[in-house]
């Protein structure tokens, strides 16, 4: 399972795979730990947000796999919501939140919350994070499972 955050990305490939080094574009090259190779898993931090990357797994100079991806945008402390999400999910997002939370819709709305007879009782502006006007993905990071080996 690949997971995909706004700054670092764990990629993963069958354990015990005879590789070596990965290659990040842009970025640079360094040797996978015998760790990393054993359980097929590599964490990448330090990566910049809304950039795409181009990351190969190599053995010598032959790559062995190859896969692109784009970093989401920073959401900060923002509650993200997917386009996947259950009703449950989303009913359990908006019952936590607070005055100041801030959630990255596809638009703006507003969250009015009542006292069950129609009648609000507190208003509350939920705004579009800068940049957010285009999904990144329909799937949350956590359900995506991208075979790049």
């Amino acid at each position: 399972m690949n997971l995909l955050k706004a700054t670092e990305v764990t990629l993963t490939w069958p354990a015990g795979e005879d590789v070596q080094t990965i290659k990040v574009t842009p970025g640079a090259s360094r040797a996978l730990t015998t760790t990393e190779i054993a359980e097929g898993k590599v964490v990448l931090t330090g990566l910049t947000p809304e950039t795409a990357y181009t990351v190969n797994l190599l053995r010598g100079t032959k790559t062995r796999g190859t896969i692109t991806f784009t970093t989401i945008i920073d959401l900060g402390d923002a509650k993200p919501v997917y386009a996947d999400a259950t009703q449950e999910e989303l009913t359990a997002i908006f019952d936590a939140l607070e005055a100041g939370d801030k959630v990255p819709l596809g638009a703006a709305l507003t969250l009015m919350v009542g006292n069950g007879e129609n009648e609000p009782l507190e208003s509350d502006s939920i705004e579009n994070a800068e940049g957010a006007d285009e999904p990144v993905s329909s799937e949350s990071p956590s359900s995506q499972d991208d075979s790049w080996f």
